[in-house]
């Protein structure tokens, strides 16, 4: 699925900021399910991270070109991610995207904030000890105490536009404020987008709504669905 950004914005670090990216050169399932937990508890409200697959880095700061993935890798590593799902409490949900960047392979993994926050995650891959998990600057650690009670109070307070509006109807959709948004954002969608029937559109969108709402999550913020819901809250 496209991501709603360019590949080169998660270079860069600038349309995204820095502690919502995250580089891994390998496949740690242990540091993958803790940084998939953190990303989806979201405890700063900033709209989840990116773990970007294939790529080494040195403080933070992504080397460039990136070492890549070998064909078999993207493919095994997909299969690794589904089973770190199942590892998280509640089970979170992830966009998962193979992209080309300097003529090598990564697979860039994008976890919105939760709607079913907070999440738990092994302390140990293979043990049953679950833990909550947060990013810190760039960093994914172990809530503290304090951090803990930070998330329960957060999982009562979502903010709308992370939440599901049940009440919307495909009508509510404007075409040109959804194009106006993905021209704006340089997304890989709107190539896709722009030459697509209103009708044609709104039907890809239900779909998308039915199977990764969180994936559009922004651009309905955007839309009288969720200008809607805000006035009739």
């Amino acid at each position: 699925m496209p991501l709603p950004i360019k590949i080169e914005e998660l270079f860069k670090g600038l349309t995204v900021e820095s502690d919502r990216l995250d580089y891994k050169e390998g496949f740690n399932p242990e540091k993958v399910t803790q940084t998939i937990c953190a990303f989806a508890n979201d405890i700063n409200n900033i709209g989840g991270g990116y773990i970007i697959f294939g790529v080494k880095s040195s403080d933070g700061a992504p080397e460039l070109p990136p070492a890549g993935l070998k064909e078999s890798q993207v493919e095994a590593y997909q299969k690794k991610i589904i089973e770190t799902q199942y590892k998280i409490l509640p089970f979170p949900q992830v966009i998962l995207s193979p992209e080309i960047y300097f003529k090598k392979r990564v697979l860039v993994l994008w976890v919105p904030g939760g709607e079913n926050r907070p999440y738990k995650a092994p302390v140990s891959y293979e043990g049953s000890e679950k833990a909550y998990y947060i990013r810190r600057h760039s960093t994914t650690v172990k809530a503290n105490q304090h951090e803990e009670k930070q998330l329960l109070e957060i999982s009562a307070r979502i903010p709308f536009d992370d939440r599901v509006n049940h009440n919307a109807d495909i009508r509510d959709m404007k075409r040109d404020i959804i194009l106006q948004f993905l021209k704006d954002t340089g997304s890989g969608l709107y190539e896709s987008a722009k030459g697509v029937a209103l009708p044609e559109l709104q039907l890809q969108i239900k779909t998308y709504l039915k199977k990764h709402f969180q994936c559009l999550r922004l651009i309905l913020s955007l839309s009288q669905v969720c200008l809607r819901s805000v006035l009739s809250s």
